[in-house]
């Protein structure tokens, strides 16, 4: 797949420039458009992952089959649980890691709600019916850090967040930990009631 070719196509039909990485020669990594990239440690592979932007853009479309349930799916019974597994690669050009759909149906029977486990935001509460089952669901450990199948485990392995919360959890690499999300929205919370108190200078 001649990814290069393909962005160079995409910002010339675009009126605004795109954002890229730059090269120390000054050209721009054209594929940091679409994909985060790193050299994995201790091997010669180089691990591609689609930007978590593209990958909601993605879901949201028509393109992928991507399951989304109207009402929070039932507990599975313990004696009916079975095996999940998740991050089997595929050889195919770009790797790609597969998504288990019962693994996000236990995680959310797991928790027994479609609200953001970090920020609390619920897309019902705030759009009515049009918002109902919205949730994206966080692998706390990247598959793309895993490169292997590996047994998931809904109750620890994933986590329902909202996809602003989901996008902030990827602006880092590696990702951020849940809880480092969580302090930093903590202190944005005490600085903007600090800033709404601060006394007001006289006009």
């Amino acid at each position: 797949m001649r990814v290069g070719e393909y962005v160079k196509r995409i910002a010339a039909a675009r009126a605004e420039p795109l954002r890229f990485e730059f090269r120390s020669n000054g050209k721009p990594y054209w594929w940091t458009l679409l994909f985060n990239g790193w050299e994995q440690a201790g091997t010669s592979y180089f691990i591609w992952q689609l930007k978590p932007e593209l990958c909601q853009a993605l879901e949201q479309s028509a393109l992928l089959d991507v399951p989304e349930t109207d009402t929070l799916p039932e507990a599975i019974p313990a004696a009916e649980e079975r095996q999940l597994y998740e991050g089997a690669k595929k050889s195919i050009t770009v790797n790609a890691y597969e998504r288990n759909a019962k693994a996000r149906q236990q995680c959310l029977a797991h928790y027994q709600s479609y609200d953001c486990q970090i920020c609390g935001f619920n897309f019902e509460r705030a759009y009515g019916e049009l918002g109902r089952g919205r949730i994206d669901v966080h692998h706390i450990v990247p598959l793309a850090n895993i490169a292997q199948s590996y047994r998931v485990n809904p109750a620890t392995d994933l986590l329902p967040v909202c996809p602003n919360c989901h996008a902030m959890l990827h602006r880092r690499n590696p990702p951020l930990s849940v809880d480092e999300l969580k302090a930093l929205l903590a202190e944005q919370g005490r600085l903007s009631q600090e800033a709404n108190h601060a006394p007001q200078a006289d006009g």
